[in-house]
């Protein structure tokens, strides 16, 4: 991502669902947040939040190629059903 956006990306492990939500804010245009999503054992898959707002983060999901609105209650449940994942792992957000 640093080479893409030229800004230093810092890393968080949010397996405390309540946390994942705080390391989302740090969206910014252009400035895109990867998160590490899996099942209880495992991180699998990565998808890009692109955009955060009150109750919703737009959130690309490149198995299905789709850009998708991912309720906020979904990601601190861990209901996250994307490409068959549910709990957020890892967020690799730009650093403050």
């Amino acid at each position: 991502l640093r080479l893409l956006t030229g800004v230093r990306y810092t890393f968080h492990v949010v397996r405390l669902r309540r946390r994942v939500w705080t390391r989302l804010d740090r969206v910014a245009p252009g400035l895109p947040v990867a998160v590490f999503v899996g099942d209880r054992f495992l991180p699998r898959h990565v998808v890009l939040v692109t955009g955060v707002g009150d109750w919703r983060a737009r959130t690309y999901e490149p198995a299905s190629g789709l850009d998708l609105d991912v309720a906020r209650h979904r990601w601190e449940r861990g209901d996250l059903a994307l490409a068959g994942w549910d709990r957020p792992w890892f967020v690799v957000s730009p650093a403050r």
